[in-house]
């Protein structure tokens, strides 16, 4: 996926500055798709250039001016074509499963602590997701299809956590009975 298409797809929703761009990406989209603000604000200009969405300058007395954008009729098409196309599945990068393989050069409950600590990350955000569902989404069979997408996509950060924190108890009962085998 391409920041753009991220971009697109929350600029669909509702006209937005770069600031609440930034904002959104911080609160919502960061949890499956990374950008800085400054790759957010490049991407603006450049998707701006191209004629996927249209700015509007808005006067501001007491802050500094501010853009608004929206998607115009061509980013509608470039972004409906690339959700139309079939993707590839993302490959997995995680740094942890990396330093679990190298295990080997250091006190194994080095490792050990940063599993737990990975699986305490996983748990607050499994508990994040699920306060949002239960505050934006206390009722799945009234929501409307854009909100039904927004809950499928948050329900989908709930199973990966959940499957994080299952995989952690999982090597962590593995590496401690690996342990009282050798020490016995």
């Amino acid at each position: 996926m391409a920041l753009a298409h991220a971009i697109l797809s929350s600029i669909l929703k509702h006209p937005s500055s770069g600031y609440e761009l930034a904002k959104e990406f911080d609160r919502v989209v960061s949890h499956f798709w990374n950008a800085t603000h400054q790759q957010i604000y490049r991407e603006l200009a450049s998707m701006e250039r191209d004629g996927l969405v249209t700015a509007e300058l808005i006067e501001q007395k007491d802050r500094p001016n501010s853009k608004w954008y929206s998607i115009t009729d061509h980013g509608r098409q470039v972004l409906a074509a690339w959700v139309a196309q079939p993707i590839g599945v993302s490959a997995m990068r995680e740094d942890l499963l990396i330093k679990l393989r190298a295990e080997s050069l250091v006190d194994r409950h080095i490792l050990i602590g940063e599993i737990e600590r990975h699986r305490q990350i996983h748990l607050d955000k499994q508990a994040f997701y699920g306060a949002v569902i239960a505050r934006d989404f206390p009722d799945v069979t009234m929501l409307s299809s854009t909100a039904l997408a927004d809950y499928l996509v948050i329900r989908c950060g709930v199973r990966y956590e959940l499957a994080y924190v299952d995989w952690c108890d999982e090597a962590l009962a593995a590496l401690n009975a690996h342990d009282a085998i050798k020490n016995s």
